[in-house]
């Protein structure tokens, strides 16, 4: 059985049957020294550094379906994803899991006094690396900052990092451990902020910093970035926490304890409300551009309705014209007709009979009306010309 233990009394119990037991050194430290836990436990303690967790999950897994082994994490055991692949693992090769939850410093931050129901999403601020200085935890502050959170600001730690210039030259040697400090976490974003210019923080933004939580030495330090940029916060672990715009009386009331400059509420959410003018600003103008072309379109829309009636009109009237005109061609058709008729009557009984030739003639030898043609040309005289 895989147990992802932590510290309570059973959790001691159970670490004694265990076979194995590791300690997970690279996502969290220990305040306490491994000799220490050994001595508690009765048993060795065996440090599972990030290539051990991630790239050799399987020596830890192995021989977990005959004995007990203990995998022990700073915090709670589902802080980090990779504690959740490790548990998966152990799943997929049929293992049980049995997971006792501790604290973390993601429910320990209440001891600032800010309350926890106040927090939004959790970053994390990595060491800046030459020119890579990394930013997109920044966008999620401002997140937080606009919907009125608080920002958890977990601090990044190196411990076992291969020297890359050695390791381009075949050979593996470690760094020495790092870890990044309240102060040099304010240095970095304060630049952020200069870089992008969004407006979230500044050096009047009020934050607290902690160290050591739930050790008898922690520190717990609230005021602005400025103050904060150059407090002595101690020894490893640090983290931060960046206010929300507004802070509640009760919140306050209780930073007091730990303030170590004097905290300006005016000047923390100035920023907040600076940037909310220039949002709106902007939308404003859009308000009015928008509103100017809804006039443009309506004086368009009444133009072209008045030009499809003043077509629709016409059409009609075109209409009337035509009907009229059809109507008078049938009447002259009529009133020709009437005084033509006698005329070609008169001719055809005065015309003389066409003469016939039966051998030669061409049309069979069909008779020719002559009288009849000439009526037939003046119907269709008639016709063309009404």
């Amino acid at each position: 059985m895989l147990r992802s233990l932590v510290g309570s009394e059973m959790c001691i119990r159970d670490r004694k049957s265990c076979g194995r037991v590791y300690l997970e050194h690279y996502t969290s430290i220990l305040v306490e020294d491994v000799p220490a836990l050994e001595e508690l436990y009765g048993t060795s303690v065996i440090l599972a550094d990030r290539e051990m967790v991630e790239s050799e999950a399987d020596k830890i897994l192995d021989g977990s379906e005959t004995e007990n082994v203990a995998f022990l994490v700073v915090g709670d055991p589902f802080g980090a994803t990779t504690h959740t692949d490790l548990t998966l693992r152990a799943r997929e090769r049929g293992i049980q899991v049995q997971v006792v939850h501790n604290a973390s410093i993601m429910n320990a931050a209440g001891c600032s006094g800010l309350q926890l129901y106040r927090f939004g999403e959790t970053v994390s601020i990595p060491w800046f690396q030459g020119t890579w200085k990394p930013d997109s935890f920044y966008d999620r502050i401002k997140s937080n900052t606009d919907a009125d959170l608080h920002t958890l600001c977990l601090l990044d730690i190196k411990v076992k990092e291969p020297n890359l210039e050695m390791l381009a030259r075949g050979k593996t040697v470690y760094e020495p451990p790092r870890y990044m400090s309240v102060n040099t976490a304010i240095e970095q974003l304060l630049e952020i902020e200069q870089t992008r210019g969004m407006n979230v923080i500044d050096e009047h933004t009020i934050c607290v910093g902690l160290a050591r939580v739930g050790a008898l030495d922690q520190v717990i330090a609230a005021g602005p970035m400025a103050a904060l940029r150059s407090h002595d916060m101690g020894a490893p672990l640090h983290s931060l926490i960046i206010c929300a715009p507004t802070l509640h009386e009760l919140e306050l009331s209780y930073m007091k304890e730990f303030q170590v400059a004097e905290m300006s509420i005016e000047e923390h959410s100035a920023r907040l409300q600076a940037r909310a003018c220039a949002v709106e600003q902007p939308a404003a103008q859009q308000e009015d551009t928008e509103e100017d072309d809804n006039d443009d379109d309506t004086e368009e829309d009444d133009r072209l309705r008045q030009l499809i009636l003043e077509a629709e009109s016409h059409v009609q009237k075109l209409k009337q014209h035509r009907q009229l005109t059809k109507q008078a061609r049938a009447l002259a058709r009529g009133a020709a007709c009437k005084t033509a008729k006698p005329a070609v009557k008169a001719v055809r009984k005065a015309a003389p009979p066409a003469p016939r030739d039966e051998e030669s003639s061409d049309d069979g030898g069909a008779d020719f009306d002559m009288g009849a043609a000439a009526e037939d040309d003046l119907d269709c005289l008639l016709a063309d010309d009404f």
